[in-house]
């Protein structure tokens, strides 16, 4: 598949973005026009999502469209059955001053933690 991002994702640490109670989707990576976000379901390309930003206040929803979503893996649950794993490509649809700033802030605390882990 080709390229066609214009600024690269960043990784976000599963303990910065743990599963959002509301949505039951987990931030994977970031930037700022888009997101990839972990699904137990698949999402259909323009569905309109909100993507929940890690902020050390309370976390800000940012809405999105989806671009793209694919099943990642399917794994063996203990005692039987399998959970699905979707990874779905979302860009942001009218992020405000504010919630381009939070994902600034984001990306920020991202590098900052990745950096503090790399010199332990």
């Amino acid at each position: 598949m080709e390229e066609r991002r214009k600024l690269p994702r960043t990784p976000v640490p599963q303990d910065l973005a743990p599963l959002d109670p509301e949505t039951g989707a987990r931030l994977i990576d970031l930037s700022p026009e888009g997101a990839c976000l972990e699904y137990a379901e698949p999402v259909p390309k323009g569905t309109e999502v909100l993507v929940r930003i890690p902020s050390a206040a309370d976390p800000v929803r940012i809405p999105a469209v989806v671009v793209w979503s694919r099943l990642v893996a399917s794994l063996h649950r203990p005692g039987g059955g399998r959970r699905d794993v979707f990874h779905v490509g979302v860009t942001f649809t009218r992020a405000t001053a504010e919630e381009d700033a939070a994902i600034r802030r984001a990306l920020l605390a991202i590098d900052t933690a990745r950096k503090d882990t790399q010199c332990q």
